[in-house]
């Protein structure tokens, strides 16, 4: 088994080693795009959190496919979502149990 994690300086205590992607942020933040139709099933302060909370991109930064749709969980929502260069697009929103 080989456990190959990224350098955290404030862990390891090798100074020569280089960080990489695990301490860089990301100044960026998504449009979120949330149809009518999706939004009028969700109270207006959780619209909110949920649009904050998808604006910091939560997709793995390796994957830029944007046909691929990734899911997330908010409250008692299953949101999915796709995202095409800087907008993140809202495709479904299901309280859980509902299908």
């Amino acid at each position: 088994i080989i456990d190959i994690k990224p350098y955290l300086p404030y862990v390891d205590a090798h100074p020569e080693a280089s960080n990489g992607f695990a301490l860089a942020s990301k100044d960026e933040v998504l449009e979120v795009v949330i149809p009518d139709k999706i939004a009028k099933k969700i109270d207006a302060k959780t619209l909110e959190e949920i649009r904050a909370i998808l604006s910091m991109d939560p997709r793995p930064q390796y994957i830029e496919d944007s046909d691929r749709v990734f899911g997330a969980e908010y409250g008692c929502f299953n949101i999915k979502f796709r995202v095409n260069g800087k907008v993140l697009t809202v495709i479904d929103a299901q309280a859980a149990g509902q299908t």
